[in-house]
């Protein structure tokens, strides 16, 4: 069961204060009180908001969030107010507040005083928050100093900005990915149960982003074999791909370089690694940018509807080319994987179906944004390109910076698997912790001037990719790809520039990756 969050029904007329507290305990007794999950809160957000929410302010503004009205007796007004309470401190003079719906009644008063504290709330740590989308840092760099390990009950769980917690925490094999194991509180983690049948310990999923060891080393042992030899020697395939992909753009005086250039090579890439039929790539595209709402709890019903015919298709097809590759190999990891099934890999056909599309869904979204991240940066930086042009091999160093500067993912996850302390705060088994990757890169303990772009930094030991056992599998492909595709887009365009240099940065409103929607260049 989800910790679900109260919506309290308050009426407009303030001089019938006293019926209205009167109506919330009689409804909170009978139990008829509006409850709702954090999906359905991004959702009121984005009926009422659109895609460029307004429910967060920047710290010192009155926080009431007005969500938008829904079905209500006597058309009473659906209201919710966070306030800052006190949490557990990291040390005696180390402040920390954590954030929690508002009950009715004794804190009226109180809520109309009450403005921000420093510390935010995860919510208000995605791009939901218009203050988060502009710039991130504000707000990760106000955690990670007044709060670095932070209790946010609403979400039900530690948030943890330090660099050096946060790589201690991904690299520590023995925590949990599973979401079974987390905690009832953990609405976030609970979110993931949603379908999950108790009958089939398993069933709620056999990805490797949520196995653990043994089940997690058995999986993913073989698919990181088969990719990874691969990916050593796919730099040319890549390399042509992006070429087609310029060769698009050729002619144009401006366009769209997220729909022209970034969005599709990733696609095309994984599409000639796994061995997808030329004569099928235009359903793949399709199906991959359907399946990729995965990732969006804001999606709409008839993009859920898109994501669970793409993603049975994908199951079908990956089906259809296992069956097609046993007989008659090919030169793909489709044929590799089917190989190593026969020379006694543990690892059935479910999972390797299941985990080929969340290779699909997670290295296509990621590549994406690193991508155009990275053109932007090196737009906004013009020394930083021009020393890039001048000396090309630095580029393996440029997209690391690009990763440690602007990574693609903004957050991941671990739960306790014992009794622990981050920082000195005691976490217990089966608490959540969300790990701020981004956070964490600026961590100015770790990186000299972490808020300056520098492809010649010495030493970029960012988290951008998590790390220990569930680092990213995709990350030497994005590496690659990147590489590939920043250079030979600043070589064929050197006259690159915006479209409309005073234009505001089209981020996507996607919780917890960082990535444009839009990115209008003339050549």
């Amino acid at each position: 069961m989800e910790r679900l969050v109260h919506i309290f029904y308050i009426r407009q007329c303030r001089t019938q204060r006293k019926g209205m507290v009167r109506q919330y305990r009689i409804l909170m007794r009978s139990q008829t009180a509006v409850k709702v999950t954090l999906q359905e809160i991004l959702l009121n957000f984005r009926d009422r908001f659109g895609n460029s929410p307004q429910p967060f302010t920047p710290a010192g503004i009155p926080v009431t969030v007005h969500l938008r009205q829904l079905s209500a007796p006597d058309g009473v007004k659906c209201d919710v107010t966070v306030i800052p309470i006190r949490a557990i401190p990291v040390s005696d003079d180390t402040p920390m507040r954590a954030f929690r719906v508002v009950r009715f009644g004794e804190h009226v008063r109180q809520l109309r005083e009450t403005t921000m504290a420093d510390t935010p709330s995860l919510l208000q740590l995605t791009p939901l928050n218009p203050a988060f989308r502009d710039d991130p840092h504000v707000l990760l760099d106000a955690l990670r100093t007044q709060s670095p390990v932070h209790r946010d009950d609403m979400a039900g769980a530690f948030v943890v900005s330090r660099h050096a917690d946060v790589r201690a925490l991904v690299s520590d094999r023995t925590l949990w990915r599973d979401p079974l194991h987390a905690e009832e509180a953990s609405m976030m983690q609970r979110r993931l149960l949603e379908n999950y049948d108790p009958a089939t310990p398993r069933s709620h999923s056999t990805s490797i982003l949520m196995l653990d060891d043994p089940d997690h080393a058995r999986v993913r042992g073989p698919l990181t074999q088969a990719l990874y030899a691969r990916v050593a020697k796919f730099r040319p395939e890549v390399e042509r791909i992006v070429k087609v992909s310029l060769d698009r753009l050729e002619g144009r005086d401006s366009f769209d370089l997220m729909d022209t250039f970034c969005v599709p090579i990733p696609i095309d890439v994984i599409a000639a690694i796994l061995g997808v039929d030329p004569s099928r790539l235009g359903e793949f595209r399709t199906w991959s940018e359907d399946v990729i709402q995965s990732l969006n709890p804001m999606r709409t019903p008839e993009a859920t509807v898109r994501m669970e015919k793409a993603s049975a298709a994908l199951s079908d097809y990956f089906t259809e080319m296992l069956e097609a590759r046993r007989k008659a190999p090919q030169d793909d990891l489709i044929s590799d994987m089917a190989r190593l099934q026969a020379q006694g890999a543990n690892l059935s056909d479910e999972e390797l179906r299941i985990n080929l599309t969340a290779l699909l869904v997670g290295g296509n979204l990621t590549t994406t944004d690193l991508i155009g991240n990275g053109v932007r940066l090196f737009l906004l930086n013009p020394g930083e390109l021009a020393k890039l042009r001048a000396d090309p091999s630095l580029i393996k160093a440029a997209v690391e910076e690009v990763l440690r500067y602007e990574p693609p993912v903004d957050i991941t996850a671990r739960i306790a698997s014992r009794d622990m302390a981050v920082s000195g705060c005691p976490v217990k088994a089966h608490q959540s912790m969300v790990v701020s990757l981004r956070g964490a890169n600026r961590d100015p303990a770790a990186f000299d001037d972490p808020h300056r772009f520098d492809i010649t930094r010495k030493h970029v030991p960012h988290v951008a990719f998590g790390g220990g056992a569930h680092i990213c599998i995709g990350a030497p492909l994005a590496r690659l790809e990147a590489q590939v595709a920043l250079l030979a887009l600043f070589e064929r365009f050197p006259n690159l520039r915006f479209a409309e240099p005073d234009a505001k940065p089209a981020w996507r409103s996607l919780p917890f990756f960082r990535g444009l929607e839009k990115l209008e260049l003339r050549g």
